[in-house]
């Protein structure tokens, strides 16, 4: 016993100078940091850049905040488990609990530096040391915590725990890993829309991110989220007199784009009716999916045109009046289209008319 307490008191001084000086220094360095002027960039459109900066470095801040809260919560886990097991109390746990937390200590620094520079700028010093250091802190905190860690695995009798302890963190979802390729969503899209197979959809992402950026619209979740926005807009884009294909709707999410640059405009209503479908995709909604290979088909629903075929949309539950017309010709129309929550419906044109 009096061994065990020694063991117990030793490692609890590890733990208390690590996590004492990890935060003077982290502190003393954020502190200098504010003073150190950042590179002014070369004059350009500078809100875009400046999104484009605090989205990327935030995004790696909540990635490595969710592993390291991750391993902190598996390892307490473990203890509260198994509170007589002292070897969660060692010297090298003790001193990867201390940079875990040191860790999270990053993590709020850059929140603190990225409000503060909003708050009261200049936004220059988004490209300082301001908001980098943090990130660097959390990085190298969690890398010495889990190089600690992986020294501790190597011992016979942790492995059990070690291993319980990475599935209990793997329970905690990174931010990177639950992200939705948009890129992939909407390179899909243009293959089976427009029949082509050009990797480039800059524009198009662009115009997805701005619009998701506008105060009601709710980020796409899934490719089904990305095929309503870009029916949409193509649909619009016919309408508009653009010719459907690449270059045509390239050329009409080119002028939306610039638009969507310039806030002090007002918004547009085809920028209004695309929030309006991204509204409510936090709520339960259906799929109404429709296909039609052998030409392309208006469609109405409810009485009002929404799209030309192949056409996918999340809509209410609820009971729809359909139309699906080419040539002034109805090839399918229902009065009755039931969607209940989380259905997805297919209907196609071409097993309608074989």
């Amino acid at each position: 016993m009096p061994h065990i307490s020694s063991r117990i008191r030793s490692s609890s001084i590890i733990f208390v100078s690590i996590l004492l000086v990890g935060v003077i220094g982290i502190t003393v360095g954020y502190r200098s940091s504010h003073f150190n002027p950042p590179t002014e960039p070369q004059y350009e459109e500078v809100t875009e850049r400046y999104k484009q900066l605090a989205s990327a470095q935030g995004e790696m801040s909540k990635w490595l905040l969710g592993l390291a809260s991750g391993a902190l919560a598996g390892l307490i886990g473990l203890r509260l488990k198994d509170p007589e097991n002292n070897d969660l109390v060692g010297n090298v746990p003790m001193a990867a609990y201390a940079f875990l937390l040191l860790s999270l200590y990053g993590a709020f620094l850059f929140y603190d530096a990225t409000v503060d520079i909003f708050r009261r700028g200049p936004l220059t010093y988004l490209y300082g040391d301001q908001c980098k250091f943090p990130v660097l802190v959390q990085f190298w905190s969690l890398i010495a915590a889990l190089v600690l860690l992986g020294a501790w695995l190597l011992r016979p009798k942790t492995r059990v725990a070690m291993l319980l302890l990475f599935l209990i963190a793997g329970l905690v979802p990174s931010t990177k890993a639950q992200e939705l390729d948009t890129k992939s969503c909407l390179q899909k899209w243009y293959k089976d829309r427009l029949g082509t197979n050009d990797a480039s959809v800059t524009t198009a992402l662009s115009v997805i991110h701005k619009i998701q950026s506008q105060p009601h619209a709710k980020p796409p979740k899934t490719c089904v989220d990305i095929d309503s926005v870009l029916d949409q807009l193509r649909f619009s884009a016919i309408d508009s007199g653009k010719l459907d294909n690449r270059p045509g709707f390239d050329a009409y999410l080119k002028t939306l784009e610039d638009e969507l640059s310039h806030p002090d405009l007002s918004t547009s209503d085809i920028v209004h009716s695309v929030i309006d479908i991204m509204s409510p995709w936090d709520q339960p909604l259906a799929v109404l999916s429709i296909r039609a290979s052998s030409g392309t088909y208006r469609i109405l629903l409810n009485a009002t045109e929404v799209g030309v075929t192949p056409w996918t949309r999340r809509l209410k539950p609820g009971i729809y009046s359909i139309r699906i017309v080419k040539d002034l010709r109805a090839a399918y129309s229902a009065d009755d289209l039931t969607l209940t929550a989380d259905e997805t419906k297919v209907i196609d044109v071409d097993k309608l008319n074989p």
